[in-house]
């Protein structure tokens, strides 16, 4: 199964192309079904994951692939995007992947919702300390401080993933 062509931002590229350089050198076979899944997971974490982005007919295509190889999928979000050494996590939604994954590997997705908000908390360490963050943001570049936005909401949203799954 071959997913049709997405716009995908140049970052995306970058994920993509870690993610087939891991499974290509790792134990498992880069065999079609990888590279489908494969590039699911890119259009996941990418930020191409809607359905008015990618339409009914692929939306589903992509949801379902994930959810039906989510130890799969959980195995290479760890193994390689959240153990990369130059993640930009401002750009990536790892919150969108976490979500398709929990029902069918609750315990592969508290793994990888753990280890996010671990490097999220890196992250913004310094951001945290700031008595006002956002009188603070409003004093630095609009580039800056929107990247130290996002990380706070994806840090956020990844607390309230790790809640659900721990309540379940």
């Amino acid at each position: 199964m071959s997913l049709p062509a997405v716009n995908r931002s140049p970052f995306s590229y970058i994920v993509l192309a870690a993610l087939l350089i891991f499974v290509s050198t790792n134990a498992y076979p880069a065999d079609a079904s990888d590279k489908s899944l494969i590039e699911a997971i890119s259009t996941v974490i990418g930020g191409n994951f809607s359905l008015d982005h990618l339409g009914p007919d692929q939306f589903h295509e992509v949801k379902k692939l994930v959810e039906d190889n989510a130890i799969r999928a959980d195995k290479l979000l760890g193994d390689k995007v959240l153990n990369s050494e130059r993640l930009n996590l401002s750009s990536l939604y790892i919150s969108s992947l976490l979500r398709l994954t929990w029902d069918k590997d609750p315990q592969g997705a508290l793994q990888n919702a753990r280890l996010y908000e671990s490097m999220l908390n890196e992250q913004l360490k310094e951001a945290d300390q700031w008595p006002n963050m956002e009188g603070h943001l409003k004093g630095m570049g609009m580039d800056e401080g929107n990247r130290i936005r996002r990380l706070a909401e994806r840090r956020k949203d990844v607390k309230q993933i790790i809640a659900k799954i721990v309540a379940r």
